[in-house]
């Protein structure tokens, strides 16, 4: 497998953990903090907007510096993928292959659990390398489910406490890229009931949650016109609603 491009991607990814602990940090997009987070799609996102550049020693010739900010987010789809390759590897008869992937992921999930867990919000968040957190909570807080790497414990908290939760991710819209109650939710911009937050519960047996958010998600549909889509916030009536001035393009990978 190991001429697989998505083994190659995966066997990269390291080049962006910036003190070696096994965990990944976000890539330095710029001084510009409006398009930090976009190595996931997340452009804009206030979770980027403080980071710190540390200049990169070696890699793979990518021109990005590497940052402060231990990355949830980045850390659930580096697990996933992990865990996606040992599939493919098992399939294919490749045990060593397999035992790799399997090994990295439990790696970061142990990792993950044990420095990106915090214990008083309850929730998922990234964190910087000197150790204070950033408290930014967006639907990032739930990226450790899709990849298998929170507790059933964590899960059904993060489901009950702050998923069902109307001052953060519930409502007639359901789930926001800013939680409502956090400082940087935004009240002019749509939720974007597109991109399947269903899919984080998917390995908890959590049956009835996939289905509420479905449903709610579904039911914004006929009400949202083309091509507006601000990325961060969600507003008190249906989706689609204008920022003055500015349209906002249909991108993949904002939530």
């Amino acid at each position: 497998m190991s001429n697989h491009s998505s083994v190659k991607h995966h066997d990269l990814l390291p080049e962006w953990g910036t003190d070696g602990d096994g965990l990944l940090e976000s890539p330095y997009f710029g001084d510009r903090v409006g398009g930090r987070g976009n190595h996931l799609g997340l452009d804009d996102s206030p979770v980027y907007a403080a980071y710190h550049r540390i200049a990169k020693r070696g890699g793979s010739g990518d021109r990005r510096d590497n940052t402060d900010l231990t990355d949830v987010a980045l850390n659930s789809y580096y697990a996933l993928l992990a865990e996606t390759l040992a599939k493919m590897a098992r399939v294919l008869d490749r045990p060593q292959d397999a035992a790799r992937f399997a090994a990295r992921h439990e790696t970061i999930r142990r990792l993950l659990n044990d420095r990106l867990w915090h214990p008083g919000k309850r929730l998922y968040l990234s964190r910087y390398l000197d150790g204070t957190w950033n408290e930014v909570v967006t639907p990032t807080v739930f990226y450790p489910m899709f990849a298998g790497l929170a507790t059933q414990d964590r899960a059904r908290i993060l489901v009950a406490e702050h998923l069902l939760n109307p001052e953060e991710f519930w409502g007639s819209y359901v789930i926001p890229s800013v939680a409502r109650n956090d400082p940087a939710y935004c009240s002019g911009g749509p939720v974007h009931p597109g991109s399947e937050h269903f899919r984080f519960f998917d390995k908890y047996g959590e049956d009835s949650a996939p289905e509420q958010v479905t449903a709610r998600s579904v039911a914004c549909l006929p009400n949202r016109p083309p091509r507006t889509a601000p990325p961060h916030g969600s507003s008190a009536g249906p989706p689609g609603s204008r920022r003055r001035g500015r349209r906002w393009p249909r991108r993949a990978g904002h939530h």
